[in-house]
Formats: structure tokens, sequence, C-alpha cells
């Protein structure tokens, strides 16, 4: 039985044994095997493969070296040392390259796209037969596709592609398990898919919620913490909405079970809420709060400085702002956060007039340079003489 793999980790197996290590190949040589691979039983022309595959090097007769390494490629297992026949053929017809795969060669890139393709037709039929499909389809898909090849171009749309059918069949496979109330089997497959996707936040809120349908909200709650610290860790990234709804009603101890597992079409509508990737984290009091808690408890292990500090939107003179002024100001304000304030600082409204922020990697003689430039971009903001921002700040320590 030969059995090539490429979902996690790539590897050629014979009767379960890999013979990666004796194939004594170069990386050349087995890199365009996993590019044929990647397009058997298309037909490609020479030119499309050399670039491709050649596209940083170059040389005077790229036809003839394709020629050459491919006779490689052909040899690339020893066949008689292993007693079996070759598994697969590069074929030139027409002008044209073509790999095909021989019946007894499984493959598990081919075999997850059956099961998913088979999967999401069956559930509206045959509910049954669907999960069983997209069950074993699942269990096929251990990460990325050729991770090792994730610098090349040609590789990035199919591992795009493979990633969001995975995505997609196990939010179709959880959504049937909470129908059925089986929330343990959600919990199972989540903690296999987390290990997978860490940072993605539609299977972290299937999790916590198939924790909730089970009442573990203590298990819950520490989930929370941990995805939100990763995430920040990670990425430097707050969660969503969606994440601090879920939270607060675990807080409260309520689960909706009309709403138990959320769809990634709509959770990618969310995405821009409470977070960016070029400036500023914007969050709330909560999530804040605990960041800067975080960073207190991390102080021992991180060498960068950091700094919480209140911004105040504030009269200039002993006359108070009126309500409307006070409005204007905070508005103004959050305009010269987001435009001033770098990624990685977080930022969230403490109250009517003040903003709290935290920010990272400076110097305490730099504070006075951020506090300048965002009085003067605060004032070329406000068209009147009579509102200005005050700050203030302290080491978190």
């Amino acid at each position: 039985m030969i059995s090539i793999h490429t979902l996690g980790e790539f590897d050629i197996r014979i009767n379960n044994k890999s013979i990666l290590a004796s194939i004594g190949y170069s990386f050349k040589s087995l890199r365009l095997f996993k590019y044929f691979l990647t397009f058997h039983g298309q037909k490609l022309l020479p030119y499309k493969v050399i670039g491709d595959f050649y596209m940083d090097e170059e040389y005077s007769e790229p036809v003839n070296v394709l020629r050459t390494q491919i006779s490689r490629v052909r040899n690339i297992i020893a066949w008689n040392e292993y007693g079996i026949k070759p598994f697969f053929t590069i074929e030139s017809v027409g002008g044209y390259y073509t790999m095909k795969l021989t019946k007894d060669c499984w493959v598990d890139f081919i075999e997850f796209e059956r099961f998913m393709g088979a999967g999401e037709n069956l559930l509206t039929t045959d509910e049954n037969q669907g999960m069983e499909h997209l069950k074993a389809g699942l269990d096929l898909y251990k990460g990325e596709y050729l991770p090792e090849l994730v610098d090349e171009a040609w590789v990035v749309p199919i591992q795009s592609r493979y990633d969001r059918t995975y995505i997609n069949s196990i939010d179709a496979y959880f959504k049937v398990l909470s129908k059925k109330g089986l929330y343990n089997r959600i919990i199972e497959m989540s903690e296999k898919a987390i290990q997978i996707k860490p940072h993605d936040e539609a299977i972290n809120i299937s999790f916590i919620k198939a924790l909730m349908g089970i009442d573990d909200y203590r298990y819950a709650n520490d989930h929370y913490q941990y995805f939100s610290t990763k995430l920040y860790n990670d990425l430097g990234l707050a969660p969503t909405e969606t994440m601090k709804e879920l939270y607060k009603r675990l807080k409260s101890g309520k689960v909706d079970a009309s709403d138990a597992i959320m769809n990634p079409g709509k959770l990618e509508k969310t995405l821009v809420e409470g977070l960016t990737y070029k400036g500023v984290t914007v969050c709330d009091k909560d999530h804040f709060r605990f960041l800067h808690n975080l960073e207190k408890k991390n102080k021992g292990r991180s060498e960068r400085d950091a700094f919480v500090g209140l911004v105040t939107v504030d009269s200039k003179g002993p006359i108070s702002l009126t309500m409307e002024e006070a409005e204007k100001g905070m508005e103004n304000l959050w305009k010269v956060i987001y435009s001033n304030l770098r990624r990685g600082d977080v930022a969230a409204k403490w109250n009517d007039s003040q903003v709290a922020v935290m920010l990272y990697g400076l110097r305490e003689e730099h504070l006075n340079i951020i506090t300048q430039r965002l009085k003067n971009s605060f004032h070329q903001e406000m068209d009147d003489n009579k509102t200005t921002i005050n700050m203030k700040y302290i080491p978190i320590e």
C-alpha cells in the first residue's frame, strides 16, 4: 500500500513506513514531484511549469533543464529496492506534461476533497451519511497543505482553498451536532481543531459554547481567558465583539441554544470591530483591565517597557465644557488616537471624557513627544479655542 501525505506534513509511505529518508534525491527533485502531484491529472505546458518552478532562476535552455529534472523525478524512488511498481507516471503528450497516479496510490488531499464534496452534498439528503463523510474528511486534515512550501506562490491558493474547506466543513459538522445536543462530540472535535487552527475564532467559539452546553462554565471561562491571552500575545489582537458578547453570556451563566454555533460568514463581518491590523487595538474596559493585568504578570519575562495612561478631554479655561462640546472633543480624540498610536498599543473608552491607553516599547523620555503630537493633532481637528486634551502616564511595573 502506497500512501502520500501532504496535509500538515509531507511523507511517502509504503505499508505505512516512511521512505523519505532513503530517497536520497535533492530537494529540487522532491519539490518538483510535489508540484506535479498538486496538479496531477492536469495538462501542464512546459513554460507554465518553468514559470512557477524556476521563477527565481535563469537558464539559457530552461526546457532542457526541466526535461532533465523530470527524468530524475521519474526515478526518485528505487522501485526494485522496495519490490513495487511505479505508482505514478509523468507523460509528455502533445506538448504537455501530465502526472498520473496508479489506483493503488492513496493521497490524503484527494481523499479529503472527495469526502468533503460528498459530505456537503449528502447533508441535505442523508444527514447521517453526510456526517460520516465530513468526519472522515476532517480527520484527514492534519494542518496546512505542504506547509514546508509556504513561500511558494503556486501553492498558496491551494493552501487557502483547503483551509477554507476545512473551516466551512467543520462549521457544518458542528451545526448538526449542536442541533442534536451532542456537545461532547463538539468538544472532542474542537480540541483537535484548535491544535490545527489555534487562532481561529469560530472554532474557539464553538468550543466555548459546547462547554456552556454541558454546564461546564468554569472550563469555558478558562478557555476564553486562554484564547484571549494567546490572541493578544501572538497577534496583538483583542477579541471581536462576537467573542466579547459570548463572554458576557458566559459570565451571566446563560447560553442561547439557537445560536450555539457561529456562522463563519457572519463572523467575518465582525472582524473589524474592536481590532485593527494597521494601528491601535481598541477594546472595552473589561478587556483593557485584563490586558493591563496580563502585562503586569508578564513583566518579569518581558523586556519591553509599557505605560498606562489617561487622555482627558478638558477645557482650556475655568469654564467647563458643555455636553455637546465634550462629545465633539471625544469624537475628535478618537480620530487622533486612530491616526497617531501604533500597532500593538491599546485604547479603551473609560468614561464620557477620558480614554485609557497602554503604550509599549517606549522610554519615559518619549512620552512628552507623544503627548505633544497628540495635542497638536487634536487642536488641528478642533475648530474652537476652548477644548484641549491632557495626558498622564505611569509605568506598568
